[in-house]
């Protein structure tokens, strides 16, 4: 099957993680014989340019259909003319060498524009993924319109389906993210762990990651007498406050930022650690969550949409508000869990085997 991947970011040699999972799901569909080709052109602010401290625009990825144009925060209604205008262009180009594709799948209808035009101008159906925590808030009539033309509709968590199914008054099917379970599994599982129990928190460095429950939950053990640390994994706009935070209770010998890290990193830091912990107020999938599993991991995770579909008590925990995860990150230390169980798991609910099979019954519909 020819498909066309319309991705609403795209990791780039600058930043290898952003959305990932898209580039994992291509990495699977083409390992399956598919003739698939990522095209788009993707939005990138001044306050990006300077996170990333790469000032040049245009194709930044190794997938030759993929360029980065300049974006004006809030100019919204420019950025996605721009961003379609591009996306034509390209796809027009590709057409000079390349046979019409069978199928388009877009992530996110935020860049649905172009999949829209492309079916309306050549006749090709398409299917969406939505990913965007945004969407569990209002009502956008623009991403109800490209819903309704859609071949058929994704999303990425049950909670986050039924959610979308009932504000759209559209049909959403559940298909997870797709993760690449071998890259984070342990070669060697007979590695001793220190009596100094050592907790993972990965995500970017906002209100809505919600660290400061990681450190006050690790607080919390301290207190008690439990020797633990905490290794936080990412960036972001709230990283002093949460080094004021570390600082105000004198957890700076406990608890550690790392800032961003690299693919290779988080495999590292999640070989060296016992628990997993996704405090997140809204998520709509949790890939963290399904690679720290891959590790072998046990999990403490916040119900945030996400998680729910994920998590299992052979697994790991689920907290049902703040108060509750503090009182059952105790719990966890005290749970005994089976590697091999949450490896399993995780191989047989989110491996690439598992996905595609998902996937193909959306593409034949």
């Amino acid at each position: 099957m020819k498909v066309l991947i319309i991705p609403y970011n795209y990791p780039t040699i600058n930043n290898s993680q952003k959305a990932i999972f898209i580039a994992d799901q291509v990495s699977m569909l083409r390992e399956q014989g598919n003739d698939v080709t990522v095209l788009g052109a993707i939005p990138k602010t001044a306050s990006e340019v300077i996170k990333s401290r790469c000032f040049r625009f245009g194709r930044l990825s190794e997938e030759k259909c993929v360029v980065s144009f300049p974006a004006i925060r809030g100019m919204e209604r420019i950025n996605n003319a721009l961003q379609l205008a591009i996306g034509k262009k390209l796809f027009q180009q590709f057409l000079l060498n390349n046979p019409k594709p069978n199928l388009v799948h877009v992530h996110n209808a935020s860049c649905g524009a172009l999949a829209l035009w492309i079916k309306r101008n050549y006749d090709i159906p398409f299917v969406v993924t939505e990913h965007s925590s945004l969407k569990w808030e209002k009502l956008c009539e623009k991403s109800l319109s490209l819903y309704k033309e859609s071949k058929a509709n994704i999303a990425v968590s049950n909670a986050f389906c039924m959610h979308l199914s009932l504000k759209y008054k559209q049909d959403f099917h559940y298909v997870p993210n797709v993760v690449d379970i071998n890259f984070f599994k342990k070669v060697d599982g007979s590695i001793l762990k220190e009596a100094c129990k050592t907790f993972v928190s990965i995500g970017n460095l906002t209100a809505n990651k919600n660290h400061q429950l990681a450190i006050r939950s690790v607080q919390n053990l301290l207190e008690k007498g439990y020797k633990v640390k905490l290794f936080i994994g990412g960036a972001g706009p709230e990283e002093q406050q949460l080094k004021k935070l570390i600082e105000s209770v004198n957890l700076q010998k406990d608890v550690f930022l790392l800032g961003q890290l690299s693919r290779l990193q988080i495999k590292d830091l999640l070989h060296k650690a016992d628990y997993f912990l996704l405090p997140s107020k809204k998520e709509t999938f949790g890939v963290v969550l399904i690679e720290a599993m891959a590790a072998g991991l046990p999990v403490l995770a916040l119900k945030n949409g996400g998680s729910e579909s994920i998590v299992t008590p052979e697994v790991g925990l689920l907290a049902e508000n703040e108060q509750c995860f503090i009182a059952k990150i105790n719990l966890l230390l005290k749970t005994e869990f089976q590697q091999s169980a949450i490896i399993e798991y995780v191989n047989s609910k989110f491996s690439q085997c598992a996905v595609m099979k998902a996937l193909l019954k959306i593409y034949k519909i």
